[in-house]
């Protein structure tokens, strides 16, 4: 199964220049997050170099799988929330690399990757309808809940800090990361 034929963004493909505005426009999370700007990537192309490289040595250590477990099977908070965990778990294990999707002890089988085929081909279809407002409101929403932890102007509150991951001991390359998708073209690959 792959992504519409038009490209991820439905009926109006994303141009190289497009994708750039985006990954400048997403720049400022890294910021947030305290990454100096001269340490982030300077486009795109070098971007997938650094993540493909990082991810290769990453390994959930016993406190984050004991976190993401916390996280994704909860056993309190709002029903609503409880109800769409199964949706949240379907897209967390399919957008990480398979040594990580292990690693977290995440389940994932061909009918969990068809399913989530399914769901990216759906969003990708729903969300260029969405107004803009309405795309943009979580990130700006979690960006003004870090701000005042990291000492910014934004108004918010702090969020709990993410699970620690610490880097794999052996000699990974590229290849040890398993995408869900190219992420030139958008295509989503089988097992």
């Amino acid at each position: 199964m792959s992504r519409p034929p038009n490209g991820p963004t439905g009926n109006r493909p994303r141009t190289d220049a497009s994708a750039e505005d985006v990954y400048r426009e997403y720049a400022t999370i890294g910021t947030a997050l305290q990454l100096p700007e001269k340490m982030w990537p300077a486009d795109r192309a070098a971007f997938h170099e650094y993540w493909n490289r990082t991810l290769a040595g990453l390994e959930a250590d016993e406190v984050a799988v004991r976190v993401a477990r916390d996280l994704l099977y909860p056993s309190a908070g709002p029903a609503v929330m409880r109800l769409v965990m199964p949706l949240a778990r379907l897209i967390t294990a399919g957008l990480l690399p398979c040594q990580l999707r292990k690693d977290f002890r995440l389940a994932w089988n061909r009918w969990h990757r068809l399913c989530f085929e399914r769901t990216i081909n759906l969003l990708a279809r729903v969300h260029p309808l969405l107004p803009q407002r309405l795309r943009h409101w979580p990130k700006k929403y979690y960006l003004g809940q870090l701000a005042p932890a990291l000492g910014h102007p934004w108004q918010g509150r702090h969020l709990a800090a993410a699970p620690e991951v610490r880097g794999r001991q052996s000699n990974a390359d590229n290849s040890a990361y398993d995408p869900p998708g190219d992420s030139r073209t958008g295509a989503v690959s089988g097992d």
